[in-house]
């Protein structure tokens, strides 16, 4: 699930000027890396947490389609649409609560955020080559990902020790009461996990 990034394994995605076409290179990529499991892709690219969300919430999650596990990896074009990183934060964790709550027996792996912008902490190679537009205003969100990405780590970290108290059950995307003693160690397991290649 996610924005051009993810559509891109398979199309060029999101263009005003052209259309969608496919990649057969990074469709021969996405099977000799993704090939031994059965996914689907869907990427939709200039995509934003709301977006997704909404889709999710109009029937891009049939109750026939029940995954073992969802790869997330959406937000870079809220920052870039000037989209406050608290805000933006905030409907990713809405948006993971939700998968968590439409198929509690799926994992979930949340991707960071990429760098994007901004001079400071970018790692200098032999073959380092910035294009112009890297370094405009408009694209200067460096710290904006850092930020989103340190606030969704430590969300992932406290998914495990959570238990939500009485009080704070019920509501669309709260977890279910915890079951009988017996069940507990499937219900406590870990079922959000985040990845994040920012350093690569």
């Amino acid at each position: 699930l996610g924005d051009s990034i993810t559509e891109g394994w398979l199309r060029t995605g999101f263009s005003a000027r052209v259309a969608s076409v496919p990649q057969p290179r990074c469709k021969k990529i996405w099977q000799e890396a993704f090939g031994r499991w059965r996914l689907l892709n869907f990427g939709i690219g200039g995509d934003r947490v709301q977006d997704l969300g909404w889709r999710l919430q109009h029937g891009l999650l049939p109750a026939s389609l029940q995954p073992s596990a969802f790869v997330v990896h959406i937000g870079t074009n809220d920052i870039g649409n000037g989209e406050r990183t608290d805000v933006t934060l905030v409907e990713l964790r809405t948006l993971l609560s939700q998968l968590h709550t439409a198929r509690p027996a799926a994992a979930v792996l949340v991707v960071g955020l990429f760098p994007r912008g901004g001079e400071i902490g970018t790692p200098r190679t032999v073959r380092f080559h910035r294009h112009s537009w890297w370094v405009s205003a408009w694209n200067d969100h460096r710290t904006s990902v850092d930020a989103i990405n340190r606030n969704l780590s430590a969300f992932v970290s406290s998914q495990l020790q959570h238990r939500p108290a009485s009080s704070e059950r019920g509501g669309p995307w709260r977890r279910p009461p915890l079951s009988p003693p017996h069940q507990r160690a499937s219900v406590r397991r870990q079922w959000l996990h985040m990845l994040d290649c920012g350093e690569a």
